[in-house]
């Protein structure tokens, strides 16, 4: 056991990656008594996996729980491999159940190419961790030369983060207090021989780490290291940043922050941001619109004067170099489409083709919004979208990239009443495409000429226009009453999660593609992106079956989500 606890834990020798935060969230109980709380490790890459939580006598682990833990007979072990889904339908008080683990809060079965923790301990502790576990423990410290600890192998599926960039690792429900110790094995980027080992003291909820145990997550602040009220806590710009006057004092506003990343524009690094174009700077952060996008897709080519590709001949639809019958054809079966009103402007409600496709439109607030999911493989300019990725791809690559749910490339969970969703034909009539953020964020464009995807601040408007106060649409998490029942179809969503489509938005539940590469929740929750940057991250929003709100958040660009265009009406 000596020799097993070695190697999972070997001293940690390398510096330079990001701090891995701990995070205590709690809730209330379904019938247990008292506050369960539930410990996430978070992660700063969807590639970073998670080893091993341990406890030595250089490293205790302490779980200090005075009135006792709450365990339910119908779970033995002392990980989740006993929460099925099956008993809790029966059974819901199993969700109180105290346990630990790595990722996972039902039975690795449950969950494609996961993996149940295992678990090795110095026999000698009293009580165990595995006693502690299943036996209403008072107080766990593992801090012996042995120790323990619960880990899994790295090829396991719940190595990775989850879809909100984090691992859950030990959930505890008690009627009194909590506080203690906990540790962590780290691989940054997957990489073993770069590991770290973190360690943070708790109390109660909040975050862990080197920002205090009572900080509520998301927290805004200023993220620019060169403001002389630099918050290194902060996950998203709040515009409070200051800077030193000629005085000294600190008091100086940034008066130029274009693209509202938090970092005043006079202390970035210019040149090209842009990972596709053929000069690339991978050292500025700001872009000075100095992208070259060479070679252009087929059919296209670039404009020096524009400085960006333009299609060679608006008549030639399929970009094969001349105007044929095929182009002939498609231009024939838009005809009338998309046709401008008296004043010459496009009037919303009328399709609007798109390489070949109509798409439904809807007035909604001031905007005109797309009625369907976007489903272009193409930039606006005609190069094409990299598509069929496979997991390791998609989970690293950082240029644009496409999905179809179900294209067969990696596991698929399928949920909808409607049909089979992990048929990618299927998926692709009914969602149409999943985008990467990359995608979005390409300066090549996604929407139609005077469409954009819509920003942060256009779905606020559009949430507001429903009913939705200014308050509850600057939060975080689910929002609002009733305005995601509004967007919702009046069809294929499961558990009778329909909604009434009152605003003729026609959400479907197309899922989402996990940044590690699995499909997920198509029939359960149907999911946007923004163009809005937070951090390192995106605004996104989502829709659940089990939920009337709209849910904000931001998340790992990495994701694969549903996308709608926008442009004004006034």
């Amino acid at each position: 056991m000596k020799k097993l606890l070695a190697i999972l834990l070997l001293c940690a020798g390398v510096t330079g990656y990001g701090q891995y935060n701990l995070t205590i969230e709690q809730s209330t109980p379904v019938a247990a008594a008292g506050t369960v709380y539930r410990f996430y490790v978070e992660a700063n890459d969807p590639t970073d996996k998670i080893s091993a939580v341990f406890g030595n006598d250089q490293l205790p682990l302490v779980f200090s729980t005075p009135d006792g833990i709450y365990n339910n007979p119908f779970n033995s072990a002392w990980n989740a491999s006993g929460l099925s889904a099956g008993l809790l339908a029966f059974f819901p008080e199993l969700a109180d159940d105290s346990y630990a683990t790595i990722g996972l809060s039902q039975p690795a079965a449950e969950v494609p190419g996961a993996e149940d923790p295992s678990l090795v301990q110095d026999t000698s502790l009293s009580p165990t961790v595995s006693g502690y576990f299943q036996a209403g423990g008072t107080e766990l410290n593992v801090n012996t030369l042995t120790g323990a600890s619960w880990y899994v192998l790295t090829a396991a599926a719940n190595a990775l983060p989850d879809s909100d960039g984090r691992w859950l690792v030990a959930q505890i429900t008690t009627a009194g207090g909590i506080s203690g110790s906990l540790n962590a094995q780290i691989f940054p980027l997957g990489v073993g021989a770069d590991q770290i080992q973190q360690s943070w003291d708790f109390s109660g909820s909040g975050w862990g780490g080197p920002c205090g145990a009572d900080l509520p997550p998301p927290l805004g602040g200023c993220m620019d290291n060169s403001a002389c009220n630099y918050n290194e806590c902060a996950t998203w710009p709040d515009g409070s940043c200051l800077y030193l006057n000629l005085f000294g004092n600190c008091v100086e506003t940034c008066l130029a922050d274009i693209n509202n990343n938090g970092i005043c524009d006079v202390n970035e690094p210019l040149g090209c941001t842009y990972p596709l174009a053929i000069n690339y700077d991978e050292v500025a952060t700001e872009d000075d619109g100095s992208c070259i996008f060479q070679p252009c897709g087929a059919g296209t080519s670039w404009d020096e004067q524009l400085q960006e590709c333009v299609i060679d001949n608006p008549s030639d639809v399929d970009f094969d170099g001349c105007v044929g019958l095929s182009d002939f054809l498609v231009h024939l079966a838009a005809y009338g489409s998309g046709c401008q009103d008296a004043e010459g402007e496009y009037l919303c409600g009328s399709p609007l083709n798109y390489y070949g496709y109509d798409y439904s439109t809807v007035v909604l607030g001031e905007a005109c919004w797309f009625a369907e999911n976007l489903r272009t493989t193409s930039y606006r300019t005609g190069a094409p979208i990299p598509d069929m990725l496979d997991n390791a791809s998609w989970a690293t690559t950082s240029t644009g990239a496409i999905s179809i749910y179900g294209e067969g490339l990696s596991p698929c969970e399928d949920q909808s009443p409607n049909g089979p969703s992990c048929d990618m034909d299927w998926s692709m009539e009914e969602f149409g495409i999943l985008y990467n953020w990359h995608a979005v964020a390409d300066p090549q464009g996604l929407c139609p000429t005077g469409w954009r995807v819509p920003t942060d601040d256009d779905w606020k408007a559009l949430e507001m226009s429903l009913g939705m106060s200014q308050e509850s649409a600057d939060d975080f998490g689910w929002r609002g009453t009733n305005e995601g029942a509004k967007l919702k179809a009046i069809d294929g969503w499961q558990l009778e999660g329909q909604g009434t489509n009152e605003s003729g938005f026609d959400a479907r539940p197309g899922g989402f593609r996990f940044g590690s590469g699995e499909f997920f929740d198509a029939g359960a929750s149907a999911n946007f992106w923004s163009s809005s940057q937070v951090g390192s991250s995106a605004w996104l929003r989502s829709l659940g079956a089990e939920n009337d709100q709209v849910f904000r958040q931001g998340n790992t660009q990495q994701l694969g989500l549903s996308v709608r265009c926008i442009k004004d009406t006034e």
